[in-house]
């Protein structure tokens, strides 16, 4: 794909994203629901990263003691983020607590060693189950990739009830990885009632291309499990933008084709239908040349 091309299609996605409206109302409620679910997780992992380099920053003597971590969205909209310990996973060792986009320097710090709340308590003891079934593996549910490391991101649902997602990162500062990634529902008794997984496989895309000529302006890759993009690719998406080279991320489903904008966070949802015209739109309009 030349550069020329590349340029031309981002224009035509760009006035796509302006002109095209969704095409039904069950779809945008999806799209809604879908970005919002994302959005959280961004949100909480990212807190979850500055608390981490915190911690290794200002208190690495903590490091051997550690036995997890959550963060949690508070009703002013800031982001908690706590470490309990290995051996008592009711103390919290650590809190910091981060704007609503979570950025280098925490709002406050709390190193006081205390008793966890009933809040955190719920949403540790979920955590610990998914790790748990996670590394076991009772039913091969799970796969495992070298040079790769997993995270637990755990989120809040209605009525009492918990989402754990799993996602999973390269341990290289070179590639962004989706797939791999999988979600488990809890009831509000936190007893495991569903996994789900998002993606068949790991694929890997590079942050830029080798060829500063040719620079990557898009990427794209196919859903095979569910026909939507998922909220884990929502939140990796946005955790790395700042690394990418290109800002539009295509997902085609069965039925669907999901258009994301990193830079707007700005989601397109159409019909395959849809999509197909306005591939022909393009041949017309010469945008293929």
């Amino acid at each position: 794909m030349s550069k020329s091309h590349l340029t031309s299609w981002s224009m035509y996605i760009t006035l796509v994203f302006l002109t095209l409206s969704i095409t039904t109302q069950a779809k945008k409620n999806n799209k809604d629901e879908f970005f919002a679910e994302g959005h959280k997780l961004f949100r909480l992992e990212k807190a979850a990263w500055y608390g981490s380099d915190y911690l290794t920053t200002n208190h690495p003597y903590l490091l051997k003691k550690i036995g997890g971590y959550i963060t949690y969205i508070n009703e002013d909209q800031t982001v908690t983020h706590i470490f309990y310990g290995d051996q008592d996973s009711s103390e919290v060792l650590l809190t910091t607590r981060f704007d609503s986009i979570a950025g280098p320097h925490p709002l406050e710090v709390d190193s006081v060693h205390r008793d966890a709340l009933p809040r955190e308590l719920r949403l540790i003891q979920a955590r610990s189950i998914a790790v748990r079934r996670f590394f076991n593996n009772p039913k091969k549910f799970y796969s495992f990739y070298r040079g790769t490391s997993n995270n637990f991101v755990v989120l809040e649902g209605e009525k009492g009830k918990i989402r754990v997602y799993i996602l999973t990162a390269s341990k290289s500062n070179e590639y962004l990885l989706i797939g791999n990634d999988y979600c488990l529902h809890f009831n509000r008794k936190i007893k495991l009632k569903k996994e789900e997984r998002f993606h068949k496989s790991l694929l890997k895309f590079p942050f830029r291309s080798d060829d500063p000529e040719n620079e990557i302006s898009q990427t794209m890759h196919n859903h095979k499990v569910g026909d939507l993009i998922s909220p884990t690719d929502i939140c990796t998406l946005l955790l790395y933008k700042n690394h990418l080279s290109w800002s539009l991320h295509t997902v085609y489903g069965k039925n669907h084709v999901s258009i994301f904008n990193l830079n707007t966070e700005n989601l397109l949802i159409l019909k395959k239908k849809a999509w197909k015209r306005i591939g022909r739109d393009i041949e017309e309009r010469g945008l293929e040349k």
